[in-house]
């Protein structure tokens, strides 16, 4: 289950392990980068670090960027080897350049510095999940804004507190979208919002560990009873997923014209093991038809 999680939430990449930060000093004091603004530099390039630098899967180029941000402008350093005290200047790295340092004029972006504690630790390239992260939105080498912004509420300690039901495929915008953590109330529901407007996923802790023989639909349907009382307006509806379990579900307004589509779900996950979770999707009013599609895509077979 939360190798499901990280697959949803995690920064695609292609480094199969994760890759050390570049390097950003502020007021001397120095920082992890997760951002690259040398890309896109309108320079040649004549070399970015040395045949003998060191490499780690942690570090397959052998060198991290180093930038600083001075009266509110970002300055190109240079590169520095990951496992060693070797470095390039930036008129070493850069062609045309004749100072050991540039403004990276070229660069406009968010620089992104995690902060806090780490959350949850994925194995790949800068997609493990800090408390918060820094952002300073650069245009064109000039400082525009900085600011701090929480990704996971004080309340969440990891992801072994959230049960997640798979497989999940989300709709598109969810999925793609940068997600917004946070967990409301005794519940300690986990959502994902959507950039658009109206969508979110609510993700619900497990709420029990069921014992075999247990009468699956009546519980479904007691779990929902008691979770919407009065709200629900549509007819409960089962799924036998066979051997994987089974799950329920009815719809209801949500705000805005928008629908709720509420699933209490038991899912099998060992020859005798069953749990018992709730999550609910929301969308807007003008994308109902995707309820009954997420909806479908519970049967695909597992990851």
């Amino acid at each position: 289950m939360l190798s499901l999680v990280l697959f949803l939430l995690a920064t695609p990449t292609a480094s199969a392990t994760a890759q050390v930060a570049n390097t950003l000093f502020i007021n001397g004091e120095s920082h992890p980068l997760r951002s690259e603004p040398l890309s896109g530099v309108p320079y040649g390039v004549k070399r970015r670090g040395e045949k003998d630098w060191s490499r780690t899967t942690a570090c397959w180029a052998g060198y991290v960027t180093a930038w600083s941000i001075d009266d509110d402008q970002l300055w190109f350093l240079g590169t520095e080897e990951c496992l060693g005290s070797k470095t390039l200047s930036a008129d070493e790295v850069l062609e045309g350049i004749t100072d050991a340092r540039v403004v990276a004029d070229w660069f406009s972006g968010t620089l992104v510095l995690p902060q806090g504690e780490l959350v949850d630790y994925v194995h790949g390239g800068w997609a493990s999940l800090y408390r918060e992260e820094r952002r300073i939105v650069i245009e064109r080498g000039q400082v525009a804004s900085d600011g701090v912004k929480q990704l996971v509420a004080p309340g969440f300690k990891g992801w072994e507190d959230i049960w997640l039901p798979g497989p999940l495929l989300l709709p598109a915008d969810l999925a793609e979208a940068k997600q917004t953590f946070e967990l409301v109330g005794d519940q300690k529901w986990l959502i994902l919002q959507s950039a658009q407007p109206g969508r979110m996923l609510r993700i619900g802790p497990k709420v029990m560990d069921l014992e075999e023989g247990t009468d699956v639909p009546a519980l479904l349907s007691t779990t929902l009873t008691e979770h919407l009382g009065a709200a629900a307006t549509g007819s409960l509806q089962h799924r036998s997923l066979e051997e994987r379990g089974m799950i329920a579900w009815v719809d209801r307004p949500g705000s805005d014209g928008g629908l709720v589509r509420t699933f209490a779900w038991v899912n099998r996950y060992m020859s005798s093991s069953m749990e018992l979770a709730l999550f609910e999707l929301y969308l807007p009013q003008s994308a109902a038809d995707e309820l009954d599609v997420f909806t479908r895509q519970l049967d695909l077979p597992r990851r």
